[in-house]
Formats: structure tokens, sequence, C-alpha cells
């Protein structure tokens, strides 16, 4: 049963000062802050044809649709580390495949299905889909696809993997996307600029009036428009919001700003977006006053006196046990429930990790007779 009997405060005492490390509360900081997201400033006004034009033609390369081949291959592969005689017989494989897929009314498809060695593609008879000229495949290779012709087979390719026959089923020629087509591209593009931009002038606003008044971020906020927003006491680890940010909490608990209580330089906490914090307060690692954690102290006092009551209990029940009087009697007296739980497997948690732990710590019993055991379990059962 719980301990419910008074504490005195002599006991209070003596408990506080045996366990000062069970009240010592953590270094604690608060600041205050300015957020600058660059997402949430104004969207730019419409931006004007020229601009766009002027975009478009310094980013027309982005602009065009290169040329894409419809690609199949088959490949025999050739380790790195074979021998003359093994590179020349995979050589006479790919060129015998070659020849078999270039004869009439072959499968090109079922021939990849049949011996290509890339697992990758072998199943679905060596596509390789739409590839186009961007240096996603090896050179030699992307040169042997360009360089045949849509609806034939090329001769076999050496590449680092080994030899591979190359059928280009169809060719999808390259083109400019027009103007017009390009416009919410284009957009989007000038938008972000113009977003970007207007961050840096913000933040370059902000550092200046930090510099004027490296002691408090009111002008700054002021004038930038901006909310001083505050967060704590937050421990190391625990803050929320932009203070659970590993850069903001490195910069809130560094000695410097904790001293100085000065602002510190902008902090990246994202893509165009920053924030800059001055710590306002700090609290240092310490124990916490008893008038504090009075409340803390009785609860583990009446804690610390239920377990010995219940071990000292389980004592004398363990010490009837090795008399030889039985469980069910003992557990009968004591209003306790027994349990059988047989076929327990070491490690298992039950009735609890601590129990089957003990179980297995117990003596085998001898012919006919039963051995006794007991544990202390976490929560202060026994």
């Amino acid at each position: 049963p719980a301990d419910t009997a008074p504490v005195t405060a002599a006991e209070i005492a003596a408990w506080y000062k045996a366990h000062p490390e069970d009240f010592r509360s953590p270094e604690m900081v608060s600041i205050e802050y300015v957020e600058i997201d660059g997402a949430a400033l104004p969207v730019p006004a419409a931006i004007d044809e020229n601009s766009l034009k002027a975009q478009y033609e310094q980013d027309k390369a982005r602009f065009v649709e290169p040329e894409q081949r419809l690609t199949s291959h088959i490949l025999v592969k050739v380790d790195a580390a074979a021998d003359a005689a093994a590179r020349k017989a995979a050589e006479a494989k790919a060129q015998d495949l070659f020849k078999k897929a270039k004869a009439a009314g072959a499968d090109f498809a079922a021939l990849a299905r049949q011996y290509s060695e890339d697992e990758g593609s072998k199943g679905g008879g060596g596509d390789l889909g739409w590839i186009a000229k961007n240096g996603q495949m090896v050179k030699p290779f992307e040169d042997a696809v360009f360089a045949t012709a849509a609806g034939t087979i090329s001769g076999p390719t050496k590449t680092d993997f080994g030899w591979h026959i190359i059928q280009v089923r169809e060719m999808k020629p390259g083109h400019e996307k027009p103007f017009e087509e390009a416009r919410p591209e284009l957009e989007r593009i000038l938008a972000e600029t113009a977003r970007e931009r207007a961050y840096n002038d913000l933040t370059g606003l902000l550092v200046d009036e930090v510099m004027k008044s490296p002691s408090t971020l009111a002008p700054a906020a002021r004038v930038a428009k901006l909310q001083v927003q505050k967060l704590g006491p937050f421990a190391r680890g625990q803050g929320t919001g932009v203070a659970a940010n590993p850069a903001v909490q490195r910069a809130a608990f560094s000695e410097n700003l904790k001293q100085s209580r000065q602002v510190s330089d902008l902090i990246d906490i994202a893509p165009n977006h920053s924030v800059l914090i001055r710590v306002v307060e700090h609290t240092p690692e310490r124990v916490q006053p008893l008038d504090k954690v009075g409340p803390q102290v009785v609860a583990a006092v009446r804690a610390d006196r239920a377990r010995k009551a219940t071990e000292a209990e389980g004592e004398a029940a363990f010490a009837r046990l090795k008399k030889g009087e039985s469980l069910a009697t003992i557990a009968n007296e004591k209003k306790w429930i027994v349990a059988n739980i047989p076929g327990v497997q070491r490690g298992a948690p039950m009735p609890t990790t601590d129990a089957n732990e003990a179980y297995f710590q117990v003596a085998p019993p001898a012919a006919g007779k039963r051995s006794p055991g007991k544990v202390l379990s976490q929560d202060g059962q026994m």
C-alpha cells in the first residue's frame, strides 16, 4: 500500500541534504528575438513584360527540350578483374548477340530478357526509356545512342560495365519552349529573385540597426516593421519554436550572449529564414531551494519508506518460504495474488524483465522440492 503517514520537517531536511542531485534544475535562458522569413514577405508586384522577356533570353538554355531517344540494350558484363581470355569471350558473346539481334525477324526484347546481364532492365526487354544527351549515361554509351538512327541497332559498344548492344526505337527531336509557354516559369523565377532581394535588403537593414544599438532589438524591429517576440525560460534541448533550432540553442547558451546580453549575429535557420536573438535572462544550473521542492521531497521520502516496508515484508515472506511454508499459504494470509507462469523462456518480459532475470538466477530445485527466490522490481514491488 502507498505510504500516507506524515513526513516530519527533520525527515524532509535530511532527505533533501542527502539527495541534492535529485532536485537540481538545469541551466535555463529566456530570449527575445526577431524572425525574418523570406516566405512571409509580401509577394512582389506584377512583373513587367520586358523583365520576363529579358529573363527568357538570359535563361534560354533552361527552356530548350533536348533531343531524346527511346532506347533498349543488351549488356554482356566484363568484370574489371577479368583476364584477357574472359574479356575476349565476353566480346565474342556480344558480337554473336549483335548478329542475332540484327537477323531478320529478331525480337530484341526477347533476346534482352534471355541474355542481358543488366538486372535492372532485362525484365523489361532491355528498355531504358527516353534518354537525353545530358550526361546521365556514361559517355561511350550516350555517344553510341545518339549515333544510332531510330529503328536501328548498333554494334557492341564498350563501357566500364561491359559490352552493350543498343537499339534506338524512336527519336523525339529537341525543341525550344516558346516564350508564352515559358511564362509561368519565368514569373516564378523573377518572383523568387525579387523576394530574395527583399529578404537580403531587410536583413541588411536589421544588421545595420543592431550595430547602432547592440543591446536591444526594439529599434531594429521598429525600422523593419517586425515584432520582437519572447521565448523561455528553456533548458538545452528543450526549446520550442525557433528555440528548438540547434543553431539558436548554441547561440542562446553561448557564454558571450549570456554575459553580454547583446544581440546575436544573424542566425540562419533555413534558406531565406533567419533570426536575431538576445538573451534576456539566464539561470545557472543549481540545486532548487527546499521551499520550492518540498512536495517532491515528501513524495521521495514516502516512496522510500514504502519501498523499505515492501522489502522488509518480502524478506520476511522469503524467510518463511526457505523454512518450507508454501507460497499459497503466505499469499492467502497476506491477500496476495499467486500466478503460475509455466514454460517461461529466458529473456521474456513475463511478468517483468526483472522477475524473468531473477527466475533464472535461482538454483534449480532438488527432486520433489521447490527453490525460492526474490527480486525487488523497479516500481518498488517484491
